[in-house]
């Protein structure tokens, strides 16, 4: 085999490797840049899907939160969709939210009591026992879409 052979090759996986590590240091730029600035463009769209740090983050009061919207009320469906299908203006819908969420925040308290606080089109709703309520920062927050409607539910935590 020849020496020159091999010194060529060798050489051209050299600049390849360049070319490669060049690449790479681009893509970890781009990346973290579009991190940093807590935005992502949708491919061939020129709307932009916005990252949401939650930093009010409770691994406790999101289970509770979960479990509270996942029961199911006295007509078999689930509280999610209970709050999700309400219209908060309504007299008879705000009044079956309350009792339903009341019933089912009893059902789950132990050593601590929770209450939520529920928003939809600027109104808003309160179940629970919000005297006893210490402090109004909430344990945990989520939003529930349906369609472009949008519930922002906040859970607040208190001893019994």
């Amino acid at each position: 085999m020849s020496k020159k052979a091999s010194v060529s090759q060798t050489m051209m996986w050299i600049v390849a490797g360049f070319i490669i590590l060049f690449i790479l240091l681009v893509f970890i730029l781009f990346t973290s840049g579009l991190v940093l600035k807590k935005n992502a463009p949708f491919v061939g769209d020129r709307d932009k899907l916005t990252l949401n740090y939650q930093t009010n983050y409770n691994l406790g009061g999101q289970r509770v939160l979960f479990l509270i919207l996942n029961s199911e009320s006295n007509e078999k469906e689930k509280f999610s969709n209970l709050v999700l299908s309400s219209n908060f203006e309504d007299e008879n819908d705000k009044t079956k939210l309350k009792t339903e969420g009341e019933k089912i925040l009893k059902s789950i308290a132990g050593e601590k009591c929770y209450s939520l606080d529920l928003k939809k089109t600027g109104k808003e709703i309160g179940i629970g026992n919000f005297e006893s309520v210490i402090s109004f920062v909430p344990i945990f927050s989520e939003n529930l879409y349906l369609g472009d409607s949008k519930t922002e539910i906040n859970l607040y935590e208190y001893d019994c």
